[in-house]
């Protein structure tokens, strides 16, 4: 480098005297050629990550009481989660689109793996074309397919501020459009609160890796596994970035743990993954749907809806009480767009797998939504296993299954 006192050594002027003009710096930069460049950027976002760390000291110690540190962090970015461990709420705008959650997958999963609450917001670009259009029905399903995955939904009214004061009634979302939803998860907060992902499967997200252009193409890949309907973890492999490590913990209830493409980890984390063993699967990134099926042939789903696949199921539980009621988030997948809302289905037949029942027997199920009171599911036992029949599903319901008491308990299931 040429560095004869690194007391003296300024970043700036080095650049400067290698690439004296702004082409020569540009095309460097365009072709990754900046001496230091990830050294550089490393020391920029552990700086931020102090900042925020003593932000929130002097303001609790000016407090004088614990204070919860907010952070808005677009997409939860792999260059946005550095200051992850000093915040209490993440705040992300994130993508949908009508084919579901788009870029919103990575961000609810990785909260999930931090621990970390997250109220998500429709980026600008998304809920311009929902707007524009006029289609609540999607802003509906974009809500249950966040509250399903345990974040909390910002309704993105008003949010293009740079619109005239002439185009506001045209982008304005109505009351109406969304009100019901709102209320029906407020009147049915013990269907959410308390809940968690159920989990069979993982996508390894490591730091190191998501700093590039793959990074797009890690989004699409996360989108086809959640298509799946072969619910999963997102367990973290950090870097110098991110003190977050991966550990066996993370791995131990997991049949399988997808790793997307090469990744570089250092020696703890390498050996985490090796002694996973055949557990661990190497995929590449740019797998579709068809790749991912083949590849999880043989991992068997918690959940099947046997006759209609145009149905996400989203299983949640209270991992510490077994006998707690299990949800099933239901959200259709149909959008009818001459019609511009998504279509009633009709008998969807949802198999609940012996591993996900886990020795306990349904007594009752019920399909809650915020179109209608509760409506009662058949239940059908056979040798080929148990199957709930939901008479009908609008853009989404939750699916409650209650157990029969196990014996000895002495009371009911919840």
């Amino acid at each position: 480098m040429g560095i004869d006192d690194i007391s003296q050594f300024n970043y700036r002027t080095m650049l400067q005297r290698r690439f004296p003009t702004e082409q020569q710096y540009t095309e460097a930069f365009r072709q990754q050629q900046l001496p230091l460049a990830d050294e550089y950027r490393t020391y920029q976002y552990r700086a931020i990550a102090d900042l925020y760390r003593e932000l929130i000291h002097h303001a609790r110690g000016y407090r004088g009481k614990q204070i919860p540190l907010a952070a808005n962090l677009h997409s939860l970015r792999y260059n946005m989660l550095v200051p992850v461990d000093t915040v209490d709420l993440l705040y992300c705008e994130t993508r949908y689109t009508e084919a579901g959650l788009d870029q919103a997958v990575v961000p609810f999963k990785l909260a999930e793996t931090l621990g970390v609450p997250l109220a998500a917001l429709v980026d600008g670009h998304s809920v311009q074309r929902l707007k524009k259009q006029r289609t609540p029905d999607l802003l509906r399903r974009w809500l249950a397919l966040t509250t399903a995955m345990g974040a909390n939904f910002c309704i993105p009214s008003l949010k293009l501020m740079q619109l005239d004061e002439s185009d506001l009634d045209a982008v304005r979302f109505h009351r109406d459009d969304y009100v019901n939803d709102f209320r029906f998860v407020r009147e049915n907060a013990g269907l959410f609160e308390g809940y968690e992902s159920v989990t069979q499967i993982g996508v390894l997200y490591s730091m190191a890796d998501r700093w590039d252009s793959s990074y797009s193409r890690f989004l699409e890949f996360c989108q086809h596994v959640f298509d799946l309907n072969i619910p999963f973890s997102m367990p973290i492999a950090g870097d110098d970035r991110l003190t977050y490590r991966l550990s066996d913990e993370h791995l131990a209830d997991l049949d399988t743990l997808l790793v997307p493409g090469d990744v570089q980890l250092d020696p703890a984390q390498q050996a985490v993954l090796d002694r996973a063993g055949k557990k661990v699967r190497r995929v590449e990134l740019n797998s579709d749907s068809n790749d991912l099926r083949t590849v999880l042939a043989d991992v068997e789903p918690l959940l099947t809806a046997i006759n209609n696949h145009r149905v996400w199921l989203l299983p949640r539980q209270k991992l510490s009480d077994p006998q707690a009621s299990l949800v099933i988030h239901l959200v259709n997948k149909v959008f009818d767009k001459a019609a511009n809302r998504h279509p009633s289905l009709e008998s969807v037949k949802i198999q609940v797998s012996d591993r996900l029942l886990a020795g306990r027997r349904i007594s009752t199920a019920s399909v809650h939504a915020p179109e209608h009171n509760p409506l009662p599911c058949r239940i059908e036992e056979s040798a080929a296993g148990t199957t709930v029949i939901v008479p009908r599903l609008d853009v989404w319901g939750v699916l409650r299954i209650d157990w029969k008491a196990s014996a000895g308990s002495g009371a009911p299931s919840e």
